[in-house]
């Protein structure tokens, strides 16, 4: 086996873990369970505050009418609450309600704690490796979405 041969099927294997932990749901400190989708876009709407739903459905990488199911969900489950600017009846924005800032911050909490544990890892990695692995994520990531463009 060749060496791309080898270093896809481990980017096969990381991708497929990935997506198994993000379908597991998580149940947080409120008791409540929540699935990755949800707990994510709760936690890009607490980075992106002022964001339209156009701007979170490009950030997260869905469409638009996904991320407008998403909010539909998260709205039922009191974690946000929806509106319109006065300029632009279209245009929605979502707020975290006081529910969903606690979620927000929980998950923040738990990021903190993994992402320290991951970058223990690779701590001993020089600036120089990390710039090339960021080339090589970014490279992967921008093949990926001309390959999802063209199916």
């Amino acid at each position: 086996m060749d060496s791309f041969s080898r270093i896809s099927e481990q980017f096969q294997r990381i991708a497929r873990k990935f997506v198994a932990i993000e379908s597991l749901p998580v149940r947080f400190d409120d008791g409540q369970t929540y699935h990755s989708a949800e707990v994510h876009t709760v936690a890009l709407i607490g980075r992106h505050p002022d964001a339209s739903g156009t701007q979170l459905a490009s950030l997260a990488g869905v469409t638009r009418g996904a991320i407008s199911q998403m909010l539909s969900r998260l709205e039922k489950r009191g974690l946000i609450e929806r509106d319109h600017p006065a300029d632009n009846a279209k245009e929605v924005r979502a707020r975290l309600t006081d529910k969903g800032r606690r979620l927000f911050r929980s998950h923040e909490d738990h990021h903190t704690r993994f992402d320290r544990r991951l970058l223990d890892r690779f701590g001993t990695m020089s600036g120089s490796e990390i710039t090339f692995l960021e080339n090589v994520l970014t490279s992967i990531e921008r093949y990926l979405n001309a390959y999802h463009e063209a199916l």
